[in-house]
């Protein structure tokens, strides 16, 4: 089993590896890797010391975004202190989802205080709001790399980012990686690797 502390994977390993099967577990919380039997796992944030070997991967950038139909309505923030005037789509799982820090150009740090109408603990119920209009979303790059790719969301403040959580992919020290499983963590290191940030 591997374990994924976010919403966002790439199955195009499992095309090339048909003897590599995959059970995803999404869940923001930390799980016991060892005691609930999980061979793999992605840590985003800071890391405790867990005894786990932690390889780092890029780190986890997160990117602000609304559909063109809000921005057509509500117009396109100048400056992240605008955003408290915006629907924004807040994520429960944050302890103060409230509250946005966003890193600007040259080092630039804003604190801004958000509301909106709909909030989620999980970013794929925030993504499909903001792709039906509801506010601007403050999620992973990677999750909404298709949806600005296609039109469908549009960057929001894209010299402006949510602070960079560092991601590691974690397991146990004493596993020996079985030729599948080292499959799977070179597949991960190769997609995800801090050299690629």
């Amino acid at each position: 089993m591997v374990t994924f502390k976010a919403s966002f994977t790439q199955l195009s390993h499992l095309a090339r590896h048909p003897e590599v099967s995959v059970e995803l577990t999404l869940d923001n919380r930390v799980p016991d890797l060892i005691g609930e039997g999980y061979e793999l796992g992605i840590h985003i944030g800071d890391m405790d010391d867990t005894g786990l070997v932690a390889r780092p991967l890029q780190p986890y950038r997160r990117i602000l975004a609304a559909a063109p139909s809000y921005l057509a309505k509500h117009g396109q923030p100048e400056h992240p202190e605008q955003l408290n005037a915006h629907a924004c789509l807040g994520l429960l799982y944050w302890p103060r989802h409230d509250r946005w820090h966003l890193l600007g150009p040259g080092g630039e740090a804003c604190e801004v205080l958000v509301k909106g109408r709909f909030t989620s603990n999980q970013g794929s119920a925030l993504r499909i709001a903001a792709l039906c209009g509801a506010g601007i979303v403050l999620q992973p790059e990677v999750s909404l790399a298709d949806d600005l790719a296609e039109g469908r969301l549009v960057p929001v403040l894209p010299s402006w980012l949510y602070k960079p959580s560092p991601m590691h992919l974690i397991y146990a020290q004493d596993r020996r990686p079985t030729a599948k499983l080292r499959s799977v963590i070179d597949f991960l290191l190769e997609h995800f690797s801090a050299a690629g940030s």
